[in-house]
């Protein structure tokens, strides 16, 4: 994107990075077995592709003329579409490959995107951290959204901050159109480009030429082309999917009843069918209707303002980023596995340990982060760190106030390592100033 690019360390480090990446996610593809792949909500996007290839329907009804309905979103679905076009009979070990290219370019452009802001020894660090997650790597063996959309979200930001960087407006074109897929993918982002919207329009940068001064245009390219995906969607909806399909809003309205309950893990991974489940209980009381179910809600929180204000502060937070999946079989295992690669491989059984080591240290130093970012000064690269932490705050808020499980972070962790990598270099600055400081020679012989 520049002739920085050219520079050999730089790229010699990408090639390490995604090689390493793909190396470890094909290994890990081959060295391991899933007992049912397709099952659940991998089920469910199967079904989607299918009826998409072969009755040219977007719907989740297994039948002979499925009803159109927009509960999940197309992106998915399509991908797994286009990957049985290509891959034929063997769309399952087709579709892996294709997310562990992904999985690996993903790796990649988190070292690029570091590049804007970190040093090359930081931006290497959360490069090799993007490889070797072991949720990165075990995601890329289902048939599940959180690699394409990884894929989607570290695009978008690539581009975005090419565009903050060299000015150009095409730049903030291809972030829109990337923004744009990323939604089809996972409509949680949403509200992020508006967000960075306000952030390119209030945030003061230092330096900048006349052509970054221009912002409304530049924000008016970017928003334009991540609503074009939303606006087609949108009228899809209106003309071809009946009043009383399921939508979007049904599933969000689950998700919320879900992430009422502090104790819905508990009854779900003691049986994931019980009729008990309070939440369960909760969506069959309201039946779809948030009119229904939000007085409940307020009439819960009136009687426990404390608890649910820690679940809510607190707990729902920490259980986000927890290690373990909990809608799955723990770990980093959506579905069960007969055989790891993480268990049955010296080198995957010391990536799993590794990481496992250092994962809350990282996201403590990616916390931390943000008192650093206070400090910096009102630049480009200020900026660009600015609009990683948006998005990992903005999408936490989102599954806070929803649903909370680990899974839904995984999409995320790029930009968590990115912001770790970030208060790592600038923790090492303090420390590095202070033993100047106090080393300096006219200040011991005073």
């Amino acid at each position: 994107m520049s002739k920085n690019d050219c520079n050999p360390k730089k790229i010699l480090l990408f090639f390490l990075i995604v090689s390493a990446a793909l190396g470890v996610r094909i290994a890990y593809t081959l060295g391991t077995n899933i007992h049912r792949p397709i099952m659940a909500d991998a089920k469910y996007y199967y079904i989607y592709a299918h009826n998409l290839l072969h009755k040219g329907v977007f719907s989740k009804e297994y039948s002979e003329s499925p009803t159109p309905d927009s509960y999940w979103m197309p992106g998915y679905p399509a991908f797994l579409a286009a990957s049985k076009l290509f891959f034929g009979n063997r769309f399952y070990e087709g579709t892996q490959f294709a997310q562990a290219v992904l999985g690996a370019l993903t790796a990649g452009m988190a070292f690029r995107i570091g590049l804007y802001f970190l040093p090359l020894w930081a931006a290497a660090f959360a490069g090799f951290l993007v490889a070797f997650s072991p949720h990165m790597i075990a995601m890329n063996a289902y048939i599940l959204t959180e690699t394409l959309f990884a894929f989607c979200l570290a695009l978008e930001l690539l581009f975005l901050l090419a565009g903050i960087e060299t000015e150009k407006k095409r730049y903030f074109l291809l972030s829109g159109a990337a923004s744009g897929a990323a939604y089809l993918v996972n409509p949680v982002l949403f509200f992020f480009p508006f967000i960075v919207s306000v952030l390119l329009l209030f945030g003061k940068v230092h330096g900048a030429s006349s052509l970054f001064e221009k912002r409304k245009k530049i924000i008016l390219c970017y928003i334009s082309l991540f609503l074009l995906p939303w606006l087609l969607w949108s009228a899809r909806g209106y003309f071809n999917v009946p009043a009383n399909s399921l939508s979007s809003s049904n599933r969000a309205l689950d998700n919320f009843i879900i992430g009422s309950h502090h104790d819905f893990y508990e009854y779900w991974r003691a049986n994931p069918r019980d009729p008990k489940n309070p939440a369960t209980l909760d969506q069959k009381r309201v039946d779809g209707s948030w009119l229904a179910f939000i007085p409940v809600f307020l009439d819960r929180v009136e009687r426990e303002p404390t608890h649910y204000l820690k679940w809510y502060l607190i707990d729902k937070p920490v259980l986000l980023w927890s290690w373990n999946l909990l809608v799955g079989q723990g770990d980093v295992y959506v579905y069960p596995v007969t055989t790891s690669w993480f268990k049955s491989s010296m080198i995957g059984s010391s990536i799993h340990f590794l990481m496992g080591i250092l994962h809350w240290p990282v996201f403590v130093f990616a916390i931390s982060g943000l008192f650093f970012l206070a400090t910096c000064k009102q630049d480009k690269s200020r900026l660009a760190v600015a609009i990683l932490y948006a998005v990992l705050l903005y999408v936490s808020a989102v599954y806070v106030v929803l649903q909370s499980e680990p899974r839904y972070s995984i999409p995320l962790r790029p930009e968590m390592y990115l912001c770790a990598s970030f208060a790592l270099w600038k923790a090492g600055q303090v420390v590095r100033d202070a033993v100047k400081k106090r080393l300096d020679p006219e200040r011991i012989s005073s």
